[in-house]
């Protein structure tokens, strides 16, 4: 709603390449001479001399073409076959190309006056195009094709003539112009003489900026077949398209205006119009009213509801989906507070709904009734959980099953499932989809949990902690004991890890050879033995003693000179004693050197270079090898209990097994995942259908009773009815779990598959943090039907929480309009929009009066749009919106005070939608008085004359608009840019304020 409508520029007329150096003028239909082309001299400068060669060319003209490309075309208004045109516009056609009409024009533009002498006024600038749309009823021609002839072809039919169809010949000229999408002046930066230059400019940036039109200007009637015909203006074009010899024919001729009859075609569609009225007409007609109070309720017998039950002498008021805001329930109250003001019918009621708990629940199991018993259903017996009813408590079971104006929707809901049964089961079981072979998958993972637990309870949880340690090893680096691994904490411990390898289990296993000579009978000397392994009772080997023979660093010190590699010199106090070696070097082995000379460089005092280094190495390794290092702590005793517990733990089949199931089923994500245990999916369908459809289609006054009160071209309000929308859903969500069951769809009867009463199908998503999946959650009527408490009361579950500001008891509004309107145009924009208060301008007082207008400011919260919709055939539409009658109307007391806003409530806004332009004249009532010209918008086909006999538009008959105007520098038949802007159709918005439509 913030964007800049597109600004258009009109150009009367293009001319552009050697075309523009036309030097005659037109002579808008008059007799000039005989010459058949335009011509134009052509000049070669060569050495100075500007007419070395001189020429005069003859252009081509309208008598050379036969033909256009229908590629040059960009669109036609109307479409080719349109069935309901409106009769008040005009037809015209579109080419790509900015000059195309004026290509072929034999002559150049003239400054004229309608029907007078030439004048020097640029604004008066005229020029006829090369070709010109007419629009011709079914029977005012017969079409004609020839192989002789260059171009097909029409005869008009007698009576029928070119000028009781078309205008004067002289007024060609202005029913052709250029349409730029944007302003050629560049916000007036531009001065007129130079727009050429500006639309150069455009187009170049973007071809797709200009195009040029061809407006027919004949007044259409109302249901009329009509074929529209581009045609040559000129008659050198008119006959080269017949085939017929131009020689000597006056280039500037009208092929119209002399008696012709005969036309060739460049171009041809048709069209019909429609009945009277374009969307000015028909949203004009519109009228707010207050809605008839009994619209949403009509009066419903109860002196023989059936069915067993006691009948009242009462009228119920059975209300519908909708309601006026002013409707009140009859009665007020139901059931009766004072118990003994209960009829008879309650209780009568209550055991006929009972009667199919009472026989199969009896409090004698022998008197039980053997076969089954049809009574009258306990809505939502299975997502409440309650299975009797009871009158007088509280609850929306209760309220629901006791009220016959909630048993009568929640009934209809029964009746649109058992009418569309097949088509929903169908439905149902295409989404279940994987599901089935998801439950077969599930059911051998059942099988696969109960085969491994009995391995499991047998041979595992019955050993003790060692055997369990020790016939797991193969997991160990799989399963967590605390901060670390099993593996890690078993290999920082003191039981060796050999003892739990499968070789060591399997040369100890108890029938083993080893077994058998080493160990008793005891079937339990293994797990002792790793007992003893852990505690250090006994070892797997003998402490490890170095060989008696064996060469020891030790000895081989004591035997070389000096003992020189003795640990005792091997110390930094030794390595730093050792004198200074001015001439140390490195040296290949074996290899004897020669002491260097003492110089500058070398001294006797310190080591040389390579020696310092050496010093400073060794000196370092002695530091590293005094070092003695703490001997290893001992290993701590594994603590088989606990690491026997977490094994036996970890390894439960209904967990590991359970877990790696629910890695691999892929369930659609509107069917619950099993979260602790594995069973089959009891999945439900979801039926995002607007399910006000079925129950209209079953009979409008179930869903509105006495919607006929709304008259014609209405446009009002009502309100939604909870209650009743609830009862309705309650209803057919009871029969779907009902119809599922009978067919053994894999799922329990608490399932909600219809939450979606209204349309919401052209909601738009305008939160780009919001998926396709959550926009939808949240446009949900209904909450799931498992959620609603018991305690509630019906009418309270909606899925979207009332506006902030509602108050109590109020339910959202839905704007009505009745009539041929959205009818015919049903793209056409609704919202509402909040209201302001402002002084009136036209009001002279001081202070001036104080009116409501819209509040143009921060339309991302002053612009709501519906947030869903329905229709009634053939001509009524309702909108819903976040709105609530109080909030609608607001106060009809302005502010008192310049800081105070008040309440201005909301209007509500019909819209033509912005799309491309159209051109005609608004129709006005015949009996209406003729409105001043204020501005050009306030002309009409009245203005030209009687509706029925204006043949076309005629522009002899001179209007101008008040001088005070805005439009007072456009000029009725000066060029055909002005009359391009007169006769453009702006989008029409009308406003309604919510007062003019509530009490």
């Amino acid at each position: 709603m913030t964007d800049q409508i597109a600004t258009y520029t009109f150009l009367p007329w293009l001319r552009q390449g050697i075309a523009s150096k036309i030097k005659p003028v037109d002579s808008l239909g008059e007799a000039v001479g005989t010459d058949e082309r335009a011509t134009v001299r052509i000049s070669l400068q060569l050495n100075g001399d500007p007419n070395f060669v001189s020429r005069v060319v003859q252009l081509v003209g309208p008598g050379d073409v036969i033909g256009i490309s229908p590629r040059a075309i960009v669109r036609t208004e109307p479409r080719d076959h349109v069935t309901d045109f409106e009769s008040n516009y005009l037809t015209f056609i579109e080419f790509y190309e900015e000059d195309f009409p004026w290509r072929f024009t034999p002559a150049h533009a003239i400054q004229k006056m309608i029907g007078g002498a030439a004048v020097n006024d640029p604004h008066q600038t005229k020029l006829r195009p090369w070709l010109f749309l007419v629009a011709l009823e079914e029977g005012e021609f017969a079409l004609e094709s020839s192989l002789n002839k260059p171009l097909p072809s029409f005869q008009l039919i007698s009576p029928a003539r070119m000028e009781d169809i078309l205008p004067p010949a002289d007024q060609a000229w202005a029913w052709a112009h250029v349409h730029v999408s944007k302003d050629v002046t560049a916000g007036n930066t531009i001065p007129p003489a130079r727009a050429v230059e500006g639309l150069q400019a455009l187009v170049h940036a973007n071809p797709d900026n200009a195009l040029s039109r061809l407006i027919c200007p004949r007044k259409l009637k109302p249901l009329t077949p009509y074929h529209a015909f581009v045609i040559p203006t000129f008659e050198a074009g008119r006959l080269a398209g017949l085939g017929l010899p131009t020689t000597g024919i006056d280039s500037l001729a009208p092929s119209w205006g002399n008696g012709q009859t005969q036309y060739p075609v460049y171009y041809h569609w048709s069209f019909r119009t429609g009945e009277r009225g374009d969307f000015e007409y028909l949203v004009n007609l519109l009228e707010p009213r207050e809605v008839d109070r009994r619209v949403g309720i009509r009066d419903m017998d109860m002196q023989n509801p059936g069915f067993g039950t006691v009948g009242m002498m009462t009228v119920m008021g059975l209300e519908g989906a909708l309601k006026a805001p002013q409707t009140e329930p009859k009665p007020d109250t139901w059931p009766p507070a004072n118990p003994a003001a209960r009829p008879q019918f309650l209780t009568t009621l209550a055991d006929m709904v009972n009667l199919q708990d009472t026989l199969l629940n009896p409090a004698d199991p022998a008197n039980g009734q053997p076969d089954p018993i049809i009574s009258p259903p306990l809505y939502g017996r299975w997502h409440a959980l309650q299975t009797r009813l009871t009158v007088g408590e509280q609850g929306w079971v209760n309220e629901l099953n006791q009220d016959p104006r909630l048993r009568v929707p929640a009934g209809a809901g029964t009746k649109v499932i058992q009418t569309g049964q097949e088509d929903y089961m169908q439905r149902a079981w295409q989404q279940l989809g994987d599901v089935i072979n998801a439950n077969q998958k599930i059911r051998q993972v059942q099988l696969s949990i109960a085969t491994s637990t009995r391995v499991y309870d047998k041979h595992l949880v019955t050993l003790d902690a060692n055997q369990q340690i020790a016939v797991t090893q193969q997991v160990h680096a799989r399963l967590k004991d605390s901060q670390t691994t099993i593996a890690q904490s078993v290999r920082l411990g003191r039981l060796p890890s050999a003892a739990v390898q499968p070789t060591f289990r399997r040369v100890l296993r108890p029938r083993g050879v080893v077994a058998r000579k080493t160990f008793s009978a005891d079937a339990n000397q293994s797990s002792r033995l790793l007992d003893g392994l852990n505690t250090g009772k006994i070892t797997a080997a003998s402490p490890k003693q170095a060989p008696k023979q064996q060469i020891s660093l030790t000895e081989t010190a004591e035997r070389l000179p000096n003992k020189r590699l003795r640990e005792d010199h091997l110390t930094v106090k030794i390595a730093s004693a050792i004198p200074v070696r001015p001439d140390f070097r490195f040296t290949v082995p074996g290899r004897t050197i020669t002491a260097a000379p003492i110089t500058p460089r070398l001294r006797a005092d310190r080591d040389s270079t390579e020696g310092a280094l050496f010093r400073t190495a060794m000196i370092d390794l002695h530091t590293r090898l005094e070092i003695v290092l703490p001997p290893p702590p001992p290993r701590p005793s594994v603590n088989t209990t606990r690491i026997g517990g977490t094994i036996v733990g970890a390894l439960n089949p209904k967990t590991t097994i359970l877990q790696r199931a629910l890695s691999v089923l892929r369930l659609p994500p509107e069917h619950q995942r099993p979260a602790e245990t594995i069973v089959t999916v009891m999945a439900h369908p979801v039926f995002s259908d607007a399910m006000y459809k079925p129950l209209r289609d079953l009979s409008n006054e179930l869903l509105i009773p006495n919607l006929n009160l709304i008259p014609n071209n209405t446009i009002t309000l009502l309100e939604t009815n909870p209650a009743f929308i609830e009862a309705y859903m309650v209803g057919l969500n009871h029969e779907m779990a009902r119809e599922l069951l009978w067919r053994e769809y894999p799922t329990d009867q608490r399932g909600s598959y219809f939450r979606q009463f209204w349309d919401v199908g052209e909601v738009v998503n305008r939160d780009a943090s919001k998926t396709a999946a959550m926009l939808e959650e949240e446009l949900r009527d209904i909450k799931p039907l498992h959620l609603w408490k018991q305690p509630d009361a019906l009418g309270t579950h909606e899925n979207r929480p009332l506006p902030t500001g509602a108050e109590a008891g109020e339910s959202r509004l839905v704007l009505v309009i009745r009539g041929d309107l959205l009818k015919k145009y049903p793209t056409a924009v609704i919202f509402a929009q909040k209201a302001k208060w402002i002084p009136d301008p036209d009001d002279a007082a001081v202070p001036p009066r104080q009116i409501r207008v819209l509040d143009t400011s921060n339309p991302q919260i002053n612009i709501l749009t519906p947030i869903f919709k329905a229709e009634v055939e053939p001509d009524i539409h309702f909108l819903g919106f976040n709105l609530t009658a109080s909030q609608a109307k607001g106060s009809t007391t302005p502010p008192q005070t310049p800081s105070d806003l008040g309440v201005p409530g909301w209007f509500f806004v019909i819209q033509e939608r912005p799309g491309e332009p159209r051109f005609g004249l608004d129709i006005l009532d015949p009996q209406d008085a003729l409105p001043a010209l204020e501005e050009w918008n306030d002309l009409s086909w009245n203005h030209l004359g009687s509706l029925d006999a204006i043949p076309f538009i005629d522009l002899s008959t001179s209007f101008a608009v008040q001088a005070d105007s805005t439009d007072k520098d456009i000029l009725w038949g000066s060029n055909a840019a002005d009359l391009a802007y007169i006769l453009y159709q702006d989008p029409v918005m009308v406003a309604i304020h919510a007062e003019n439509m509530l009490e």
